[in-house]
């Protein structure tokens, strides 16, 4: 139950907080100076959580930072760059299974009944595409940081791994692909 939205709020109600979502303070080369003044030689930054908010730009869902608040800029991409230009590698999260906007995505019970759910539908719908916009998107990713794989099959996981590895060879995927999957535990 952990991994669950706990108030379940249904989809439609959540995603309207980002009509307000407004970081104008955020200053990428701000943070990524003061993460190489700490001594850090990377930075891993969540593109997609749980609740299924794209902070990037994506073509694939409306429901992201660009499209759907008033900030209208893609973050991920300020902070690759920055990344760059400070010499820090840059990586990205991404919830691969969990994703309670999407009907098909795991951990929303409330708006779609587990039995109404394909989960290979937003996989392949939403997932997969996302992730490619990643490893196409952003520059030369340090790692893709993957959580809760779920009912993921051992086949949809080394799916993803190739995908990474197809796009990005030098990308490292942690275990959290499942199924005893990815380049490091």
């Amino acid at each position: 139950r952990s991994i669950m939205n706990r108030a379940r709020i249904p989809a439609a109600e959540y995603e309207k907080v980002a009509e307000r979502f407004n970081p104008t303070a955020f200053d990428a080369r701000e943070w990524v100076r003061l993460a190489k003044a700490a001594g850090m030689r990377h930075v891993m930054v969540t593109a997609k959580h749980h609740d299924g908010f794209a902070m990037f730009r994506s073509q694939v869902s409306p429901y992201n930072i660009f499209d759907a608040t008033p900030f209208g800029r893609d973050p991920l991409k300020e902070l690759a760059d920055a990344c760059r230009a400070e010499g820090l590698r840059f990586g990205v999260y991404y919830s691969q299974t969990l994703d309670w906007h999407h009907p098909h995505g795991v951990g929303n019970t409330w708006d779609t009944p587990p039995a109404d759910r394909d989960f290979k539908r937003y996989l392949r719908g939403k997932a997969m595409p996302q992730i490619e916009e990643l490893l196409t998107n952003y520059g030369p990713l340090a790692g893709i940081w993957f959580d809760t794989p779920g009912p993921i099959t051992p086949d949809e996981s080394r799916e993803l791994v190739d995908l990474v590895h197809r796009l990005q060879p030098e990308c490292l995927v942690n275990s959290r692909i499942g199924n005893g999957l990815g380049d490091y535990d």
